[in-house]
């Protein structure tokens, strides 16, 4: 059965994301460099004011038009600047930051001192990742123009985004002194000082714009005191900043998750679910709510609930891989197989080179018992995938149930040979190879398991059970003896070490306290009750040994050892008729040559000496004439 994971990865941790929440700061900060609220030109056009003319000398020689080309020069370079500013923006919308920045970087050689194409050579310099060039373009335009309060604004984000927090705060303390009544400078200066851990700082400048009745992001204000509060343990505290966060603005998703998480660390998985559904119902499905909703119900099981959030956060189409693996898991749980199939088949055509959908698709499969395209799946999985392993025990446990024993050991071979770091596959290949009666190769490749898992009870027992076909009787007890003390409950070697000892006819009375010590752990095993029964009637208890033998033949009536030990209890309790009858019908199904001559003979002896002997003629009387 595939087990189903009882969490959900939320889309968001409080305590990961921190309170800088560095992508919405950068978010912001390039509104600031796109925009001029001035109404002044585009950009700052310093060839209009050129104070880097090359030397007269260096000028074109003069001809009767040199008055005009001289008024024609800088218009053309102003126009070569706007062009290259123009390509810049087209290829930052398109998200191709390197081209972006090549056409920038080409706007400076016309105009050296646009502090915009600065802030512009920043932003996509962010949006790279090249956080320290974007550094070196934000300085180099306060260099050029210090009161550019978007520039103090963006590179204070920046030195936030690399916890150059001191840094950070200068900037924002420089932007309340160009512009006092901006009203963002003191909402980070807040988020900064949370995240130095100065809380009374922070919540010093996020009181002072909740109290503002004309700043337009109180709610926003709430929620960060809450931040606050919640980082200080003082969880009543963050509940009411949390619960203003959402009065003053009932659609703010962060706050409604910020409080159910705090709910749910507080164990009030109630007020949690209230909070989620409440938001859900008033303001439509959101990605994150349902996120939030499903990892609950999932670890309450309430699959049906869980389910319904998972197929709304399908439609937002977020994280679908997994969210699709989910939703199949939820409909293996409800044993609802086909639609499984079909979600599970949506997802690796989503992902072709999903191992992992494809793994448990095989087994899904297998477990529907479609053995062949559980193994199609199955054998389709690379060696180099973690999947791997288990894919080829499932795949040579398939081809095992289906008789294809020589296919399920090339599949080991090889699956020993390239990752033998599972256990499971020298088991089964101990197995397979006992089946195929290949004692000695097999004995080879389990010992190379044991080497490297020497305590393994269950290579141990195949390792025990080969040598007992090798006829090394007393390594295989040996070997039963310290799987027992490692696993006391370990059925197959207590009930194998048992019955090695009634074939061998030694410790009997142990035997017995062995076999049914495994009937107890096993009550219902048809060979562990044959175990007992054989014990019994090795120790001379034929009579008590028979119920037990007949039962075992009654849930195994194919099994000739069975077969074979009720035959001779009969035979021992002068029960000849049903002695032979049951001789035959181990004959019938025994394969091995060896142990079908002495059944035979078995049969043989017990005919020849239950024969009727032929009457004297005297005593018949004289043959009655044909008619």
């Amino acid at each position: 059965m595939i087990k189903l994971s009882s969490t959900f990865d939320k889309k968001k941790s409080l305590k990961a994301s921190g309170f800088l929440f560095v992508s919405m700061l950068i978010v912001f900060m390039i509104g600031c460099a796109s925009s001029n609220k001035d109404n002044q030109a585009i950009y700052h056009e310093s060839s209009l004011n050129d104070l880097n003319r090359a030397p007269e000398r260096f000028s074109p020689p003069g001809h009767e038009n040199e008055l005009v080309d001289s008024l024609k020069f800088p218009v053309n370079i102003r126009t070569k600047a706007d062009y290259y500013f123009t390509m810049g923006e087209t290829y930052s919308l398109e998200g191709n930051s390197r081209k972006a920045m090549e056409s920038y970087k080409t706007v400076l050689v016309y105009d050296p001192e646009s502090t915009t194409v600065y802030l512009k050579l920043a932003v996509e310099s962010i949006k790279s990742g090249l956080v320290s060039e974007a550094i070196n373009y934000c300085e180099t335009a306060i260099k050029l123009d210090e009161k550019r309060v978007d520039a103090h604004l963006l590179l204070a984000g920046l030195y936030s985004s690399i916890k150059a927090y001191d840094g950070a705060i200068k900037e924002y303390e420089k932007v309340l002194t160009l512009e006092p009544t901006n009203e963002e400078a003191p909402l980070y200066l807040g988020a900064v000082y949370a995240e130095k851990k100065q809380y009374a700082k922070a919540l010093t400048y996020f009181s002072k714009l909740a109290n503002d009745e004309d700043y337009a992001n109180r709610y926003l204000v709430e929620y960060y005191s809450g931040r606050v509060y919640q980082e200080m343990k003082k969880n009543a505290e963050a509940e009411a900043a949390y619960k203003r966060s959402l009065l003053r603005k009932s659609d703010f998703y962060d706050a409604a998750v910020a409080l159910g998480i705090l709910y749910e660390s507080l164990g009030k998985q109630e007020l949690a679910t209230h909070v989620y559904v409440k938001f859900q119902r008033e303001n439509g499905p959101h990605s994150n709510i349902a996120g939030a909703l499903s990892q609950m119900y999932l670890s309450k099981q309430e699959y049906d609930k869980a389910l319904e959030q998972l197929l709304i956060l399908e439609e937002f189409g977020e994280d679908l891989i997994t969210v699709k693996v989910k939703i199949a898991l939820i409909y293996v749980e409800q044993k609802k197989y086909e639609q499984a199939v079909a979600k599970f088949q949506e997802t690796l055509n989503l992902a072709p080179e999903s191992d992992k959908v494809r793994f448990y698709l095989a087994a899904l499969h297998e477990e529907m018992k479609e053995d062949d395209k559980a193994l199609k799946y199955f054998q389709e999985i690379p060696v180099d995938s973690n999947f791997y392993s288990e894919s080829a025990i499932h795949a040579a446990a398939i081809l095992r149930k289906q008789d294809r024993l020589s296919a399920a050991k090339d599949v080991l071979d090889k699956a020993i040979a390239a990752k033998p770091e599972n256990p499971q596959m020298f088991v089964l290949y101990g197995a397979i190879m006992d089946t195929l009666s290949q004692y000695k190769e097999a004995l080879v490749t389990v010992n190379q398991g044991l080497e490297r898992f020497p305590d393994h009870p269950n290579i141990l027992f195949y390792y025990g059970t080969l040598n007992d076909k090798l006829g090394q009787k007393e390594e295989t007890i040996k070997v039963m003896q310290k799987i027992i003390e490692l696993d006391g409950k370990h059925t197959q070697a207590i009930n194998y070490l048992a019955y090695t000892y009634a074939e061998e006819s030694i410790h009997l009375t142990q035997a017995e306290d062995l076999a049914r010590r495994a009937h107890k752990l096993s009550p219902e095993d048809p060979f562990i009750m044959d175990t007992l029964g054989w014990v019994l009637y090795k120790q001379g208890r034929v009579k008590e040994a028979i119920p037990w033998l007949e039962t075992a033949l009654g849930s195994q009536p194919n099994e000739a050892v069975i077969a074979e030990h009720l035959g001779d209890a009969y035979a021992q309790f002068s029960l000849h008729e049903k002695a032979k009858e049951m001789y035959r019908r181990a004959l019938k199904s025994e394969i091995d040559k060896e142990k079908l001559r002495k059944i035979e003979e078995k049969l043989t002896l017990l005919e020849s000496a239950t024969k009727e002997p032929r009457l004297p003629a005297a005593v018949l009387g004289p043959i009655p004439p044909k008619d």
